[in-house]
């Protein structure tokens, strides 16, 4: 069970590195390639799509019900906040939604992060009896 739960946050986290990733990297690379095929790709909308809804999902299916078992409010509150900075930022261009788009994954990515440190506290105080 806190393998599973941890895990959803490692890989929460690891889809927001992989956005921050290609936010910061595909300007770089239109820059210095061009729009050749293979950046074309990693420019086009469906990536974001391909990125946006498992980061939805995640932060629903994990830091959704650790708010509500241990009243961390926190990693809730970051995450809903990224998820609709990215949300606003469908509707920007160049570098509003490149900076909207990087302030609402590095939101997720801290949501995660601290929602799995909750679940690490709550699991070390449940095992020493505290």
């Amino acid at each position: 069970m806190l393998k599973s739960r941890l895990a959803k946050d490692k890989l929460g986290m690891f889809l927001s590195g992989l956005c921050i990733g290609h936010c910061l990297l595909t300007p770089l690379a239109l820059i210095a390639f061009g729009t050749s095929t293979a950046v074309g790709v990693l420019a086009s909308e469906w990536v974001h799509i391909a990125l946006y809804l498992p980061m939805i999902l995640l932060v629903t299916l994990s830091i959704v019900p650790t708010c509500v078992h241990l009243q961390a409010y926190r990693p809730l509150v970051l995450g809903v906040a990224g998820i609709l900075l990215m949300t606003i930022s469908f509707g920007f261009f160049g570098i509003s939604e490149l900076l909207l788009s990087l302030a609402g994954a590095s939101f997720v990515f801290a949501a995660h992060l601290l929602n799995s440190r909750a679940i690490k506290r709550q699991h070390c105080q449940a095992t020493s009896g505290a």
